[in-house]
């Protein structure tokens, strides 16, 4: 699709996502994989939320207390959406000891 195939409405629809993530990316802290497993020393087998974008898998710092513990929320939450077949529920393996990542 070139410059002049694109309408105005996908113009704006496409200028409006990446304003939401602009402002998603200033208001939230996300961490790489490479930064999960550098903490574990690449160690995998625990589940947490995760985004993509850009081509990265982000991971909401959210969803660990402010000591580094996973919040026992999220893998419920997990298995909600999977139980509720939401698309993309499947939970992602990241630490040996989801209780604790930093």
């Amino acid at each position: 699709m070139t410059d002049a195939e694109i309408s105005p409405q996908m113009a704006h629809s496409i200028e409006a996502k990446a304003q939401r993530w602009r402002q998603v990316m200033k208001n939230y802290r996300f961490l790489t994989r490479a930064e999960l497993e550098g903490v574990r020393h690449g160690r995998v087998a625990s589940h947490l939320l995760k985004v993509e974008h850009d081509g990265a898998a982000l991971y909401p710092e959210f969803q660990f207390s402010a000591a580094g513990e996973l919040l026992p929320v999220i893998p419920e939450l997990l298995n909600l959406a999977k139980s509720h077949d939401c698309v993309g529920a499947e939970p992602d393996p990241v630490a040996d000891h989801p209780h604790r990542l930093f």
